[in-house]
């Protein structure tokens, strides 16, 4: 179920500059145009692929500083769950949305995969084809 809210807050989005011996970005949805609220994305990866940390736009509720998550192979079985924790990177004009970051070492195979969270506050648009604003950071084999 998705809430369509247009808010403002999804239209500047800072994120840090990466070191260069971090892994890379693999897939990022995100971008400055005007957005939703959803509680899923969805990705696709083409070849195996070590996911070291994971980075949505979040709209925080106020004293909100975790949140839940569960990622499904295939959008059916359950892979894995975790915690994702409000970092910095927020909206200058909104401080209510900002990156939500985990960090992990997992290994998934080529496939399709669902993220879930609990409620719906990630940012969407039709700019993400309606799929939660998303950063994948990892390495490729």
């Amino acid at each position: 179920i998705s809430i369509s809210l247009f808010l403002s807050g999804c239209n500047t989005q800072e994120t840090p500059d990466q070191p260069s011996n971090t892994p890379t970005l693999i897939l990022d949805t995100f971008n400055n145009k005007t957005c939703s609220h959803t509680n899923s994305t969805t990705f696709t990866l083409n070849t195996t692929t070590n996911i070291t940390r994971i980075t949505l736009w979040y709209h925080w509720s106020k004293y909100e500083t975790n949140l839940s998550y569960k990622i499904y192979e295939n959008t059916t079985t359950e892979l894995m769950n975790g915690t994702f924790k409000r970092e910095g990177n927020c909206d200058p004009k909104e401080s209510v949305w900002c990156n939500a970051t985990t960090t992990l070492n997992q290994t998934f195979q080529p496939g399709t995969y669902q993220l879930l969270i609990p409620n719906n506050q990630m940012g969407m648009n039709s700019e993400s084809n309606y799929e939660g604003f998303i950063k994948l950071y990892g390495i490729k084999d």
